[in-house]
């Protein structure tokens, strides 16, 4: 055997050989994580009464005060959303009051006193 056939035969083990193995995948080109479909609680009666509601807020992030200031951060973030959308989600189906929801999200620092408000604030207007 000649030494161009040899070098031509082990090209082609080699090609087949490589052919029938996978690279692992590079996460640089990985496709994004599809979404989490987004879940909507309708609140009842005994979730939006205000002792419950303070409650809940006050001890949801005591789990978590051991994280980096960074996570805790964005956690807050996603509480105060949650809060807000429950407040709205309990007015409008009309089993805490308006007044009452406002007074709530004051306490829960959601509105005034320079604390970051939500767009959907329970005090400034009721969502659709």
């Amino acid at each position: 055997m000649s030494r161009r056939s040899w070098a031509a035969g082990l090209a082609a083990v080699l090609a087949i050989g490589h052919a029938g193995t996978q690279a692992a995948p590079d996460p640089r080109r990985m496709p994004a994580a599809p979404a989490s479909p987004v879940e909507h609680h309708d609140p009842d009666l005994q979730t939006c009464q205000p002792q419950v509601l303070l409650k809940a807020w006050s001890l949801q992030l005591q789990a978590y005060g051991d994280q980096p200031e960074v996570v805790l951060q964005r956690l807050r973030t996603l509480q105060r959303d949650m809060a807000t959308e429950t407040l709205n989600r309990c007015i409008q189906r009309g089993l805490l009051s308006r007044a009452d929801a406002r007074q709530l999200a004051q306490q829960m620092g959601l509105e005034g006193g320079g604390a970051p408000q939500s767009s959907g604030s329970p005090a400034s207007s009721q969502r659709p």
